[in-house]
């Protein structure tokens, strides 16, 4: 996959999992509130974020050391 396609395809899973997150909370908002499980879930959202916006931050360095 081209550095230009792993920039795009990271940034959409970022998109993805920042709107999976917002139903989480709505949904925890409407159910019986989980505090354990809206945490959990905050928490693994938040690194799988942060592995993303890592590897988009490589991607465009690579694609600056390649220009």
């Amino acid at each position: 996959m081209p550095l230009d396609g792993l920039l795009i395809v990271s940034s959409l899973i970022e998109v993805y999992l920042t709107q999976k997150l917002s139903i989480a909370k709505t949904a925890f908002a409407v159910k019986k509130f989980n505090r354990k499980n809206y945490f959990t879930a905050k928490l693994v959202t938040s690194n799988i974020k942060a592995i993303f916006a890592a590897a988009r931050a490589t991607a465009k360095a690579l694609i600056a050391a390649n220009a």
